[in-house]
C-alpha cells in the first residue's frame, strides 16, 4: 500500500491505461467466438427477478451458461431467407442484329431417278381420200406401250367427213387385252385432194405398258 501512495499522478495514469488496456483484450478475445457457428447464444432476466427483462450476450463455446434467474434466448446472425420477388415486367426487344454472312453453297445432290415415261400422241398423216364410207386407219404407239385413245384432224376448207368408230384394236378382237394400235373409222363425204391443202390426220394417244 505504502508503494501506490508513492505512486506520482503520472504513475497513477500509466497504471490505469495498463489495467484497462488489458481488460479491453480481454474482453475482446472473448466477443471472437461471438457468434459461435453463425449462433448468438443469450440469456435474459425472468419475470419476477430484479434482472427481469435484462438481456446479455455469452460465449456458450467458453463454457458460459445462464444464471438461475435467467432464461436463455440464442438467434442465428443470418435471418432465414426472403420470399421470391414478383417477376420484373418483361424488358423492350432488342434491336434486330446484323445479317450473317451468307453460308458456303452445299454439295450437289445425288441424281434422282428417272420418272415413268408420261401419255403422249402418236400421228398419222392421210391425204388423197376418195369419198365412201368405211375408211379406217390403224395408228400404232411404240413398242409395248398401250393404246387408250384416239381421234383424227385435219387442215383445209374442202372436207366433209365424219367419224364414225373409235376404239382400241386388241380390245375389239379379244374383248379382253388392250394392245398399241388404235383405229378410227370415218366416212368421207368428198374427195380430199392435198393439192387443194386438204390432209387429213390419225391419231392415237398412247401410256407406258403394260
Amino acid at each position: 500500500m505504502s508503494r501506490l501512495r508513492r505512486l506520482s499522478r503520472g504513475g497513477r495514469l500509466l497504471v490505469a491505461l495498463a489495467v484497462g488496456g488489458a481488460l479491453f483484450g480481454i474482453a475482446t478475445a472473448v466477443q471472437a467466438d461471438i457468434p459461435d457457428a453463425g449462433v448468438i447464444h443469450g440469456c435474459y432476466g425472468k419475470a419476477g427477478t430484479p434482472y427481469q427483462g435484462n438481456l446479455r450476450v455469452i460465449d456458450a463455446s467458453k463454457g458460459a451458461q445462464c444464471r438461475f434467474y435467467e432464461n436463455p434466448l440464442n438467434w442465428v446472425q443470418k435471418g432465414i431467407t426472403g420470399a421470391t420477388g414478383a417477376t420484373g415486367a418483361t424488358g423492350a426487344t432488342g434491336a434486330t442484329g446484323a445479317t450473317g454472312a451468307t453460308g458456303p453453297t452445299g454439295a450437289t445432290g445425288a441424281t434422282g431417278a428417272s420418272g415413268a415415261s408420261g401419255i403422249y400422241m402418236v400421228q398419222q398423216q392421210e391425204s388423197d381420200l376418195v369419198g365412201g364410207t368405211g375408211w379406217s386407219e390403224a395408228v400404232h404407239c411404240h413398242t409395248g406401250d398401250i393404246a387408250i385413245g384416239g381421234g383424227l384432224a385435219y387442215t383445209g376448207n374442202q372436207i366433209d367427213l365424219d367419224m364414225t368408230e373409235s376404239y382400241n384394236d386388241g380390245m375389239f378382237n379379244t374383248n379382253t387385252t388392250p394392245d398399241g394400235t388404235w383405229v378410227v373409222v370415218i366416212n368421207v363425204n368428198n374427195d380430199i385432194n392435198s393439192s387443194d391443202g386438204n390432209f387429213v390426220y390419225f391419231q392415237a394417244v398412247c401410256r407406258p405398258g403394260p
